[in-house]
This record gives structure tokens, sequence and C-alpha cells, in this order.
């Protein structure tokens, strides 16, 4: 709790625009081009605050929060614009319009003050994000053109929360179609593409390592709303995918090489890059804690429903590619 608490005092001091005369006041910057101040972030950023202030009581968590919350209404008033470039004091509408994260933001801002203005501002934001879903069910949200697996499980989560909130089937309708979306695209392996087009074309083969897990954890909200085993069976490949992906000790591969890395938890090729991006190794820890939460909880009568549906990990449907396959045997 501490470390959570140093790490919001951190990015108060060096990530967010403070001076008192700013009309963006309260925006979070991006780490590479720093005159930008982005939405997305931001509202991670009044939801990290949020956590701090149920659990510590400490009002400066709250301002904090407030602060950002008005910048991402600033947003709404120049269309919902992703991202603000300070030093040319514009808004620009190009970007990544993660309007999910930004709506469950102002709703945790509703829950920890009481004041239904926030409420009122999140459902504007699913409002608008209604109308960026194409014919397809999917959401192309980067410069309306691209769906990036990064910013999809949010749009989820913040679709099934407002419509439980509201009563809105409208809501509960671009859920089921962006979620039925994910289940039709998903490869065998249980993985989704980090990037496709709205043309149908997969931009890039790589897949964001967090990104498969907490798809899956959105998921959970949608079989709990229609009780449909698929929406579980998919999350249940797409957990098998991540655990298939892991390095483990002495298994031979080239992370052996490296002393000071002794497991592949979670970097973006777990048996040639080093690296480890803490976000989604986060996505991919909740993952499985939430799912087993949830899995847990249900009737031993869909347990093995599910398990009956999603079959045994198929040893002949390589979860890797066919190099590394062969490489090991």
């Amino acid at each position: 709790l501490d470390l959570a608490r140093r790490c919001s005092d951190w990015m108060n001091l060096n990530m967010v625009e403070d001076h008192p005369m700013s009309l963006v006041l309260g925006g979070v910057r991006d780490n590479i081009k720093r005159e930008q101040l982005w939405t997305k972030y931001t509202a991670d950023y009044i939801i990290a605050n949020l956590a701090l202030l149920e659990r510590t009581a400490n009002e400066e968590f709250l301002a904090r929060a407030v602060r950002s919350g008005k910048f991402l209404l600033q947003s709404q008033n120049h269309r919902f614009a992703p991202k603000y470039n300070d030093f040319h004091e514009t808004w620009l509408d190009t970007g990544w319009q993660s309007f999910g994260r930004a709506a469950e933001s102002l709703m945790a801002l509703g829950e920890s003050t009481t004041n239904s203005d926030w409420i009122e501002r999140a459902m504007a934001w699913v409002d608008y994000g209604i109308g960026l879903q194409a014919g397809d069910g999917c959401f192309y949200l980067i410069n309306d053109s691209y769906y990036s697996s990064d910013i999809a499980a949010d749009e989820l989560r913040a679709l099934m929360r407002t419509h439980w909130r509201t009563g809105r089937n409208r809501l509960l309708k671009a859920a089921l179609h962006f979620a039925d979306w994910h289940v039709e695209k998903q490869y065998p392996n249980g993985a989704w593409p980090l990037s496709i087009d709205r043309w149908g074309v997969t931009v890039t083969e790589y897949v964001g390592p967090g990104d498969v897990p907490n798809i899956a954890i959105s998921l959970l909200l949608v079989h709990m709303e229609t009780q449909d085993i698929k929406y579980l069976v998919s999350a249940v490949k797409a957990l098998r995918y991540s655990i298939g992906q892991q390095a483990v000790p002495n298994d031979g591969g080239p992370y052996g090489d490296d002393p000071n890395t002794h497991w592949g938890y979670w970097s973006w090729d777990p048996r040639y890059d080093y690296t480890m991006s803490p976000d989604q190794s986060t996505h991919h820890v909740r993952g499985y804690w939430f799912f087993l939460d949830y899995f847990l909880s249900l009737s031993e009568e869909t347990q093995k429903a599910v398990a009956e549906a999603a079959g045994p990990p198929d040893r002949g449907l390589p979860l890797l590619p066919e190099e590394w396959i062969a490489s090991a045997a």
C-alpha cells in the first residue's frame, strides 16, 4: 500500500499537469511525447487514486482524482478528444479513444463522491462510444481505423457496468456485439491479434501479452449477464494461451542464458526478450485471480459444462511458433 501511495506521489510530481492556471489541470502526460496529455492515462490515474482513497481515507487522493476528472470533462467539451497538445494548446481528434476507461473512472468518481454529475458525464462518454461501434460489432478506436487489444477490455466492462446501473438495453446490445466479435476473432490457440484495421486486415502478428487475459476477464461480466458459457470457454482458451507463453526455469530456452531472468513473466517475446512489461504482467496475474474467483463461485454443473466445451488442451495444437516447438524437441 505504501508503494502504491509513493507511485501516486511520483505521478503527481512528474507526469501530471499541475499549473494552477492551466485549463487542462490534472491531465497526465505521455512519457515519450511529453507535450501530449492523454485521456487514457488520466483515467487510469483517477482509478488508482480512488483506490488509494478507499484504503487510506486520505482526502489528497480524492483531490487528485477530481482534478484529473475535470481534464476528462474538458476533453468531452472538445468532442471527446483523446489527447491535448500542450505546446500548441490544441485538442487532438486523432489518437487512442479509450472511452471505456474514461467512463469507468468517472463512474468511480461518482460513487466515491456521491455526486451524480460524474455519473451523467460517464454516460455521455459511453453514449459517444456506442456511436463509434462498427457494423461488425468491433470498436476501431485508434485513429478511427484500428482495433487494439489494449483498448478492448475496458470498453466491454464500461458497457456492462453502465447497463447494470441504468438498465438501458442499448448498452447491453453493444457489449454483446463486441463480445461476440471477440469470440469469433479469437485464434485457435486462444489469443487475439494486437491490431486489426477496419477492413479486416491483421496489422501486426504480435499478441499483447497482458491484453489476452485482460479481455478474458472482461468476458466474465458478459457471462454473468447472459449465462452463456461460450464466453467462459473463450476466457479459458485465452488463459491457456497465456500459460503456454510462460518461459519457465530450466526449459532449455534462451532464457537460461541470462542469470538475472528466472521467469518469462511477461515480455513481448518470452523466449528471446529479457525485458518485462509491468502493466502487461499485472493484467496477466489479475486474469488468473479474477477468473478463478468467478469460476469457482459457479455451480459444479456449470463448471463441468465449461470444461467439457473447452476440452482438454490439444497437445497437437502448438501454443508456440513451430520453430520453438521443434527447438524444444
